[in-house]
């Protein structure tokens, strides 16, 4: 999954590009998003998920993408803000493809003062997803650095296969461009120990 919620909402009548890439020595994935701002805090969009593009396993471990539909609602409180949203579509597997769903609920806190945006929430994930059924807790942090470099630090709770945590390093281009690099570090056992993560994204 990539890391949800957005930090902030795409605003209305705009577009929103995300491309990260995770890379290890058995696979590299690529995901990708485009999200609408849709009305007010309304975000609409669609996602092509762990998308392999090259595999140490084999056929077994072929292009099998996941197709999913993203909508997500953001309710602003002047400093704060609350989202809502899910991730539901089709899973492409060997065999046959399978629903997958991922469902969150956020708080986020801006503390002005700082320039830190915080979030804490949680998600349900189905089994098809996450390997099982699973609950768990999301908690987001994010920080200048220095100069324009922010560092994001975002955690998933959970023995499965959405559970981990990830920093990255976040940096602005011209023309709405931002690039990112960091770590991703699996809850789960044999999901690999260290899986390098690289970004480009663009808001409109």
């Amino acid at each position: 999954m990539r890391n949800l919620p957005d930090i902030e909402a795409t605003p209305s009548g705009q577009t929103a590009f995300d491309q990260e890439f995770n890379l290890d020595s058995a696979v590299g994935i690529s995901n990708t998003s485009f999200d609408y701002g849709a009305g007010p805090g309304w975000n609409i969009g669609i996602s092509l998920l762990n998308a392999q593009f090259y595999s140490g396993f084999g056929a077994a471990s072929a292009f099998q993408p996941d197709l999913l539909f993203n909508l997500e609602k953001h309710w602003l409180f002047g400093d704060s803000q609350l989202i809502v949203g899910n991730q539901s579509g089709a899973g492409m597997l060997p065999q046959a493809a399978v629903f997958m769903h991922y469902a969150y609920l956020d708080a986020q806190q801006h503390l002005d003062a700082w320039d830190i945006d915080i979030d804490i929430g949680s998600y349900y994930a189905n089994a098809a997803l996450a390997g099982q059924r699973s609950v768990g807790a999301h908690v987001n942090l994010e920080i200048p650095v220095a100069g324009s470099l922010r560092l994001n630090a975002d955690y998933l709770t959970g023995h499965n296969s959405v559970g981990a945590a990830t920093f990255k390093l976040i940096y602005p281009l011209p023309q709405h461009w931002q690039i990112a690099a960091g770590v991703q570090i699996p809850n789960l056992p044999g999901n690999g120990e260290y899986i390098a993560l690289c970004g480009f994204y663009w808001r409109q």
